[in-house]
């Protein structure tokens, strides 16, 4: 979509990252949600209390013997099996030039689109929905002392302190100017070579944000699951081989996408890519 919001669907590729607004849902009545995003360097932490906007824990891989190349010929002349292995090459599978790949370590990835820094989105305490739900006055008013940032009823009422910012109901990766509901005093950007991105924030009254998450394709119910989309193979090497998951968490939505390669690429894993060397583009959201 031409404004980097994409309705949840199933992705073809490494992975999304999603938001996840609060719902009347016990397990996020005590999630602070997101009240902003700042940048800092790739080599950094983020803030207290703040977490990554993109993190995908790219688990790492055993070295690799590829034979799978090796013409019919040159595996019965030197008893090479045409398939691969873990562990390294032996002389005649050197011989005949199988694929001889390091193992890589494992890696956290951070960083979206040729971005030089991480960005992170910040959380206040303070701010939960079983907080909000006490300060309330009245649907849709809260109070003295304290304002609404959500909607008319009841449930929509979210009470925060009346100095406090209130949560980010909303996100868009974007390469465009601000529009009307995204001035330029709510939004951050990064450029690289060919553009400018822009992550711009919104109080737009709908439900606070309160996870983020960088997953191929759904996300899984499963926190400790990370998936694969249905009908792929993960890679023969990988040190934690993912398989698809078998219920999805519909409260996410993504916001925005890259490629596998791309995304690997961002992250200085250019030679990674080349070793894994996708058959497809793969879709990896925000």
């Amino acid at each position: 979509a031409e404004d980097g919001i994409r309705d949840a669907q199933e992705s073809r590729g490494l992975g999304d990252v999603y938001k996840r607004q609060l719902q009347e849902s016990t397990a996020t009545w005590k999630e602070p949600p997101v009240t902003g995003f700042v940048q800092v360097a790739a080599t950094a932490n983020c803030p207290a209390n703040s977490v990554n906007l993109v993190f995908w824990k790219f688990p790492g891989t055993n070295p690799t013997c590829d034979c799978t190349n090796v013409t019919s010929t040159d595996a019965n002349k030197y008893n090479v099996v045409r398939t691969l292995h873990t562990g390294p090459c032996n002389s005649n599978e050197t011989i005949v030039k199988c694929g001889n790949y390091a193992g890589a370590p494992a890696l956290d990835l951070k960083r979206w689109k040729q971005s030089p820094d991480q960005i992170c989105a910040q959380r206040n305490p303070d701010q939960t929905y079983l907080k909000a739900f006490q300060n309330i006055e009245k649907p849709g008013e809260c109070k003295s002392g304290f304002k609404n940032c959500g909607g008319t009823t009841e449930e929509q009422t979210f009470c925060v302190k009346s100095t406090d910012p209130c949560p980010v109901s909303d996100v868009k990766v974007n390469n465009a100017l601000p529009s009307a509901q995204h001035t330029s005093s709510n939004f951050i950007f990064y450029q690289n070579n060919a553009q400018i991105y822009r992550i711009y924030t919104t109080q737009s009254g709908l439900r606070p944000i309160t996870n983020l998450k960088t997953n191929e394709g759904k996300v899984c119910k499963d926190t400790s699951v990370s998936n694969i989309s249905p009908g792929r193979q993960d890679y023969a090497y990988s040190k934690d081989r993912r398989t698809p998951c078998t219920e999805f968490d519909n409260r996410f939505t993504s916001i925005d996408f890259d490629t596998e390669s791309g995304f690997f690429t961002t992250n200085n894993l250019q030679s990674l890519t080349n070793t894994l060397n996708p058959p497809y583009l793969s879709l990896i959201h925000i």
